[in-house]
């Protein structure tokens, strides 16, 4: 028992680290860092604690009663890795690997949560508002380094061969669209990483967790006023979108309070809904030309889902995979191939989130993603419903599907089901 009791605290431990280490997509050595080494310790410990005393009949019972869940699952993942190995798009595997082990280890996570050792996704939320803190004032240093060494703090910090992972990309951020301030651009801190897209989406969903009040910290007024800072001088379209429709949708939800209570929850219910429609109208009135710049391609790639019409069946079914729909783009879609500003390739995907969602496992495949988020939005509070609304528009303006989302999204999914099956229950 004493050796059960230090497991259990050890997979606290390592949840927390976990969401602390989170936003550290660098160092590392190409793809191989941090979250991935505590990730593959944390499965290490729930293994051990699955095979030395949870009892499985209720693991089971678990499984069964969410059992679409993981059908979904189960066929997204073979329907990924079924089109990676027809293309011999080898590339594409390691992703279908890793969401298959987070859904899967997430699920007992919060199973666990249940039965055994509450407040395990606690622990790893915890973890990731320390690290979004940590990356805001990390942002704050790479600012103040640009602007007055102009140099960029990776780059002084970690040795060439702990930065491989951006590939081409480059770590010396600079938005040229804006006003030029000091006779400079303005500079695009990313954190530890190599570009602003992939971290401060989590600094907005950091923020609205612990704003509406469903994640409880220290340091909340002033963790609240630096992770805003941060988004701000990110100049992170994705971040300030995401921020944006967080404060849309907290005003709508004030309007509805006046509306009948059916009207009231009619529209609660096609609010993201909604906001798919923004999306694709938005991307039809910009749609991209000759000289356009690439911002306006970012915006057309959601509505350019539209072109399905002229894939195969077997891609429409099935879709292209992880690492192939930029393939999609230079088949299907006019212009985009031609077009210097469209500078995904076909073995890579295009950096809008939502977009790649339908693409990368068709029909088939999303089917997991539409039941998962359309599950948890039903079921949620109205705190839960605005952060997965705020969701739905970061994931429409790049694409972070990185082991930080993955985790956090299916944490909160199952958070969101188990809490309300509490509720009901009660």
């Amino acid at each position: 028992m004493v050796f059960k009791e230090i497991l259990t605290k050890n997979l606290q431990k390592i949840l927390f680290l976990l969401g602390f280490f989170s936003l550290w997509l660098i160092p590392g050595y190409y793809r191989l860092n941090l979250p991935y080494l505590f990730w593959g310790l944390y499965l290490l410990l729930v293994i051990s604690y699955f095979v030395l005393y949870q009892p499985k009949k209720k693991w089971f019972v678990f499984i069964k009663v969410n059992s679409r869940f993981f059908l979904f699952a189960l066929l997204y993942f073979f329907v990924v890795t079924g089109v990676a190995l027809f293309h011999r798009q080898l590339a594409g595997m390691p992703p279908a690997i890793v969401y298959l082990s987070v859904f899967l280890f997430s699920a007992y996570t919060a199973f666990l949560g249940q039965e055994d050792i509450p407040r395990l996704s606690e622990s790893y939320f915890k973890g990731l508002w320390y690290s979004s803190l940590f990356t805001s004032l990390y942002m704050l240093f790479e600012v103040g380094m640009h602007f007055f060494r102009y140099e960029a703090l990776n780059l002084i910090l970690f040795p060439e061969f702990m930065l491989r992972a951006a590939g081409d990309h480059t770590y010396f951020n600079e938005d040229y669209t804006f006003f030029p301030y000091l006779g400079r651009p303005l500079f695009r801190p990313g954190g530890l990483s190599w570009d602003p897209g992939l971290t401060t989406p989590a600094l907005v969903l950091v923020f609205i967790l612990v704003f509406e009040g469903m994640l409880e910290v220290p340091w909340r007024r002033t963790g609240l006023a630096l992770l805003f800072v941060a988004i701000l001088i990110s100049t992170s379209k994705t971040a300030w979108g995401g921020l944006l429709a967080y404060a849309v949708s907290k005003f709508f939800w004030g309007i509805l309070d006046s509306f009948p209570k059916t009207m009231r929850r009619w529209l609660e219910s096609a609010a993201p809904l909604a906001g798919l429609v923004f999306f694709f109208l938005l991307g039809f009135l910009l749609r991209p030309g000759a000289n356009s710049h690439s911002a306006v391609f970012h915006l057309s790639y959601f509505s350019s889902l539209y072109y399905l019409s002229r894939a195969t069946l077997g891609e429409i079914i099935f879709g292209f995979g992880y690492r192939r729909t930029g393939s999609f783009f230079h088949t299907y879609v006019p212009g985009t191939k031609e077009n210097p500003s469209f500078s995904v390739h076909s073995h890579a995907d295009v950096e809008s989130l939502l977009t790649n969602v339908f693409l990368w496992g068709g029909l088939a495949g999303s089917l997991y993603w539409i039941y998962s988020y359309s599950k948890a939005y039903s079921k949620g509070s109205r705190s839960q419903k605005i952060w997965l609304l705020a969701l739905l528009a970061l994931a429409f303006g790049y694409n972070f599907h990185t082991l930080w989302f993955l985790i956090s999204y299916h944490l909160f999914l199952w958070q969101v089901l188990l809490s309300n099956e509490k509720v009901s229950q009660s």
